[in-house]
C-alpha cells in the first residue's frame, strides 16, 4: 500500500508500521527481580528493562537517623554488551553520603535471555524488581 503526501499522520503511521522489517519482540511487565524466557521463535539482540530499587537502614538508636532511598529508570542492553546500571546519591542519614546502585546480570540464550537486578548496599530492607521489559531479534 503506497503512501502519498496528502494521507493524514494516522494513515501515514498505520502504513509505516506495516513495512516488514524482518524484527520480532516480546514484553512483559510486573516482574520480580529475575526475568528468565526461553523458547522464543527468534534470537532476542536487544533488552531493554524497566527497574526500580530501594533500601532502607534503621540506625538502631545510635542518633544518626534512619537512611533510606528509591531510584528507578530504564536500562538498555545490545547482546555482547552487557553493561549498566542504575545509580543515585542519599546525602542523609547514618554516614553521610551513600549510593545506591541498581545492578543487572544478563544471560543471553540463543532463544530467550535470563535477567537479574540487585540493589546495593545491602542494608536492612533491600528490593529490587523488573517493572517492564521489552527484547527485540531476528
Amino acid at each position: 500500500m503506497a503512501a502519498s503526501g496528502s494521507d493524514a499522520f494516522a494513515v501515514l503511521a498505520s502504513k509505516i508500521w506495516q513495512i516488514s522489517t524482518g524484527l520480532k519482540r516480546v514484553s512483559g511487565n510486573g516482574a520480580p527481580s529475575v526475568v528468565e524466557i526461553a523458547n522464543l521463535d527468534f534470537e532476542p539482540l536487544v533488552l531493554m528493562i524497566s527497574c526500580n530499587g530501594s533500601f532502607s537502614y534503621y540506625d538502631g538508636g545510635q542518633g544518626n537517623g534512619n537512611k533510606s532511598a528509591q531510584i528507578s529508570g530504564r536500562m538498555y542492553f545490545i547482546k555482547g554488551e552487557n553493561t549498566g546500571s542504575l545509580s543515585a546519591t542519599v546525602n542523609t542519614g547514618r554516614d553521610g553520603t551513600t549510593k545506591i546502585d541498581v545492578d543487572p546480570t544478563i544471560s543471553w540464550y540463543p532463544n530467550g535471555f535470563k535477567i537479574s537486578v540487585r540493589t546495593w548496599p545491602s542494608y536492612t530492607d533491600v528490593y529490587a524488581s523488573i517493572a517492564n521489559w521489552y527484547a527485540i531479534g531476528i
